[in-house]
């Protein structure tokens, strides 16, 4: 099925031969992940000194774009200088860190999470 959806996210579709057409018309479910749009006109930025880790805003995503992740501090060796974490909450013996992380290819710029946000971290730009 890759050589029919890659085309057609492509705007090739028109290329395509009947005979790469699947018989019964079916497209396999979960291929808009496969779509990097990028159409967000604004992205609210995360102000990682405020959040409260509730990890709210990545519940209300409508396109699961926010994440949130607990990393150990060996992994972050090694990690960019702008690559923000911050001591997580939970009680652990490991020191972990925490990080929410916005796929900015994949948001559509709702709000949502914006709106949700107890602590106001993510302020429209």
């Amino acid at each position: 099925m890759p050589e029919v959806i890659d085309p057609v996210t492509r705007f090739k579709g028109d290329l395509l031969p009947v005979s790469k057409m699947p018989l019964d018309g079916a497209v396999p479910t979960a291929t808009a992940r496969l779509e990097k749009r990028g159409i967000a006109g604004r992205v609210p930025p995360l102000a990682p000194e405020n959040c409260i880790q509730c990890n709210q805003c990545g519940f209300v995503c409508p396109h699961a774009t926010i994440r949130a992740k607990q990393i150990a501090p060996a992994d972050l060796a090694g990690a960019p200088d702008g690559f923000k974490t911050i001591k997580s909450s939970t009680k652990n013996a490991r020191d972990l860190q925490y990080r929410v992380q916005c796929y900015v290819e994949d948001c559509v710029g709702c709000g949502s999470c914006a709106q949700v946000c107890p602590a106001k971290t993510k302020p429209w730009s």
